[in-house]
């Protein structure tokens, strides 16, 4: 990357009005990925004195500042406590300590990496997002063909009682998914979220209404898993084929029901 001027701005407002200011200012986060690209930046936004590496907890939820790194998320104790071990167990195989000191969950999550098992996890958690200018759920900004520029401030978890399972395959312990699925469920309200087709992350709506309709059952799990299958488009690249990823896909959405 090319940074034509570094700015570390005290205040959120400071940060936002540097952000509008220019088309090629860019807010940086880790820079674990930024960094190996060729982009050129016209103010780099540091955000470091700006006060958003936390992870707090409320009655309704717990909330992850965006600079707060995935090796403090994956370590978290009230994170594990609410929430069970879905997040610790996708941040574990990621690279390695070193890196997960430095990689910020704002950054990962604002560029919605197409490779990334941690959205999946998010989703499934129905995690919400606190921008500068407002809030919107997870899902609906993964829907946006081209984000609005905004400062993500936090990850939201809602404490609603609900329990997250994620199945992964990768080829390494220390490395990204090939194909990811997490599933969640709080009473007969579920989510069912995939990610690495490779693509952006993406809910199975149509089957998921179908299964808050009806008390899913052990019995039902492979007949739910083909049709969460086939809501999805999957591609080939040199991690793995289309087919490949289909087939696991079917399978692991029947595992992570049954469990």
């Amino acid at each position: 990357m090319q940074i034509r001027e570094y700015q570390k701005p005290a205040t959120l407002d400071e940060a936002y009005a540097l952000l509008v200011k220019g088309k090629t200012n860019r807010i940086l986060g880790g820079c674990t990925f930024l960094k190996r690209t060729n982009v050129k930046i016209g103010t780099a936004i540091d955000l470091s004195a700006c006060g958003l590496d936390y992870i707090r907890e409320t009655e309704e939820a717990v909330m992850i500042g965006a600079y707060t790194s995935l090796r403090d998320i994956e370590t978290s104790a009230v994170i594990l406590e609410n929430f069970g071990p879905a997040l610790r167990e996708v941040l574990e195989h990621l690279i390695g300590v070193q890196l997960r000191n430095v990689i910020t969950i704002g950054a990962h999550v604002a560029s919605r990496f197409g490779f990334s098992d941690i959205i999946p996890t998010l989703l499934a958690m129905n995690a919400s997002l606190r921008f500068y200018r407002g809030v919107k759920s997870l899902w609906a900004y993964m829907n946006e063909d081209v984000p609005e520029r905004d400062i993500l401030l936090e990850i939201v978890l809602p404490k609603e009682g609900r329990r997250t399972k994620v199945q992964m395959m990768r080829l390494s312990y220390n490395d990204y998914s090939i194909f990811c699925l997490a599933a969640s469920r709080v009473k007969e309200n579920w989510i069912i979220a995939a990610g690495v087709f490779p693509g952006r992350a993406k809910l199975a709506e149509k089957t998921m209404s179908e299964m808050r309709d009806t008390p899913v059952t052990r019995g039902r799990a492979a007949e739910l898993a083909r049709r969460i299958t086939a809501e999805y488009r999957f591609g080939t690249n040199y991690r793995g084929t289309a087919e490949y990823r289909r087939t696991l896909c079917e399978v692991f959405a029947r595992r992570a029901i049954e469990e």
